[in-house]
């Protein structure tokens, strides 16, 4: 479910952060990251947007992938990626 997000913020000119299971930093600013975490069945979905970082939680799966696939093709992320 999650693979083609990764396929699409790799596309944006984000990368891995490899110490880290869903995270992603924008190659050229590292500032810039994405993120979604697991704790106490909470999924938290972290992004930037424009020059601010905006944090969100979910409690389910669905919930969670639906918005991130929102928020990566809103024009104020993608802003934030060029």
């Amino acid at each position: 479910m999650f693979m083609e997000v990764e396929k699409r913020l790799i596309n944006f000119g984000y990368s891995p952060i490899n110490s880290k299971q869903f995270s992603f930093y924008l190659k050229k600013d590292k500032t810039k990251q994405v993120s979604i975490e697991k704790t106490n069945k909470i999924y938290k979905f972290s992004f930037p947007l424009n020059d601010i970082h905006y944090t969100t939680t979910f409690i389910d799966k669905i919930s969670l992938y639906n918005y991130v696939n929102y928020m990566l093709n809103q024009h104020e992320f993608i802003q934030a990626s060029i």
